[in-house]
């Protein structure tokens, strides 16, 4: 006999928003898949957040992206201003396109602008194996490593305070 205990997304959703609210966040960019279920966990965690309060700026991009696609995702969240994003995405493909492109444009890992990423329970381990490759991926496992869990305890709740090191 096997049981595993899954929250809904609104469920994961209401504890993203508390957990930003308690950070102080009033101004959150979404990044999701734009398929039934990304967009699904969009509309909840949009729903969810601007109910407590927030500004939401979303964007999507296909489950098979082109790079271009991924860039233009990117160019309207950093146009946003904002310094915290919430990302709802699928595997190591997705992930490694859409922080690599965040690093480029200097959403991510940029000291002079500090910013915030949080992913939801779709986001898998990816890149952590490979730290050496890309210097934003160093400063994800430097992040990760104050919160004391395991690479998968941290791949649930998986928050990147990417520019701070």
């Amino acid at each position: 006999l096997f049981s595993r205990l899954v929250p809904s997304d609104a469920g994961t959703s209401e504890l993203t928003v508390k957990y930003l609210q308690d950070l102080g966040v009033q101004h959150v960019g979404v990044i999701n898949v734009d398929d039934a279920y990304g967009s699904a966990y969009r509309q909840a965690f949009q729903r969810i957040a601007e109910a407590a309060g927030m500004r939401v700026e979303a964007v999507s991009f296909p489950f098979k992206p082109t790079p271009k696609q991924i860039e233009f995702a990117i160019s309207q969240l950093r146009k946003s201003g904002y310094r915290y994003f919430f990302g709802i995405i699928f595997g190591p493909e997705h992930y490694d396109m859409v922080m690599t492109e965040a690093y480029r444009q200097g959403i991510a890992g940029n000291p002079d602008a500090p910013t915030f990423w949080v992913y939801g329970a779709t986001y898998k381990t990816s890149g952590t194996n490979q730290a050496h490759l890309w210097p934003w991926r160093r400063r994800v496992l430097r992040a990760f490593k104050p919160m004391g869990a395991s690479t998968e305890c941290r791949a649930l709740i998986a928050t990147c305070t990417l520019g701070r090191t």
